[in-house]
């Protein structure tokens, strides 16, 4: 027994449903989410400890990110620029350390 995965635009009661998904989300979004699920993750790995090797860390992942988008801007790297990739790093990037302070700044 296999299971079938249907063909796409679905088909309900004679009316094609199109399943639209934006670009961004499909194109841009897993860029800025796996920057950030790596960043948290080495959060909860550091416990939010502040030092020399858990920012090198969080710096060599940012720089990562940000310079293989740059570099393939420069065709110094293979693969196609993006403006959108750039925002959803930068925006990963400022929202988990947001989020980094605003844990570190709870009374316990």
């Amino acid at each position: 027994m296999s299971l079938a995965v249907p063909d796409f635009p679905l088909s309900f009661d004679n009316r094609s449903i199109l399943m639209v998904i934006p670009e961004w989300i499909a194109y841009n979004a897993p860029d800025g989410l796996w920057l950030y699920s790596f960043l948290m993750w080495l959060i909860l790995i550091w416990q939010g400890q502040r030092s020399l090797e858990a920012y090198l860390w969080f710096l060599a992942i940012i720089l990562l990110a940000i310079g293989s988008e740059i570099l393939q801007k420069f065709s110094r790297i293979a693969g196609t620029f993006d403006g959108y990739d750039l925002l959803a790093y930068c925006s990963a990037v400022i929202l988990c350390t947001f989020q980094y302070y605003q844990l570190n700044t709870i009374p316990q």
